[in-house]
This record gives C-alpha cells, sequence and structure tokens, in this order.
C-alpha cells in the first residue's frame, strides 16, 4: 500500500494494484454490484472508479486522502471523514 499511497497526490490511482485488483473484479461482476464502501486509500480507488465507470455505482466513502474544492452535491457519492484526520481534511 505504501507505494500504492505515493500515487494518489499525482492522480495516477489508476496505476496502482489496488485499483487494478478492484477494477478486475468489477469487470467480472458488474451486474451484481450497485454500492461500494470503502476507506483510505481505498476510497480514493473508489472514487476513480467511480469516475471511469460514469457514476453507475452508489459510493460510500471514509477518510478519502483526496483534495475536493466542490460541493459535492453527488447524491450517490457519499463522502465522510472523521473531524481532525489530517489525511481527509480536504473532503
Amino acid at each position: 500500500d505504501v507505494l500504492d499511497d505515493v500515487l494518489i497526490p499525482f492522480h495516477m490511482v489508476h496505476r496502482s494494484k489496488r485499483y487494478r485488483s478492484a477494477n478486475d473484479f468489477i469487470k467480472n461482476n458488474i451486474d451484481n454490484i450497485d454500492t461500494i464502501v470503502s476507506h483510505s486509500l481505498g476510497s480514493a480507488t473508489t472514487m476513480k472508479l467511480h469516475q471511469d465507470y460514469n457514476k453507475r455505482f452508489t459510493t460510500r466513502t471514509y477518510g478519502t486522502p483526496t483534495v475536493s474544492y466542490n460541493d459535492n452535491s453527488d447524491s450517490r457519492n457519499t463522502r465522510l471523514r472523521a473531524v481532525g484526520d489530517p489525511v481527509s481534511m480536504y473532503v
């Protein structure tokens, strides 16, 4: 995970092992997936998958290590964080 964490600030999470594994799983089970729940690096991966699959899934992410300057008004994409968490402080 440490090497994959380094990819996040450079918007390259799609090159991580975690992304490849999750994407392969989704491709093989696409008709059986409607919600993805994740935490930390998994949340960065989920957000990229959410984008790549044209927001097909409902997502719930915790402690996402990404910066977002919009109001996150996508009702199918819920992002949560703990108060004072430096990793997800820009959610």
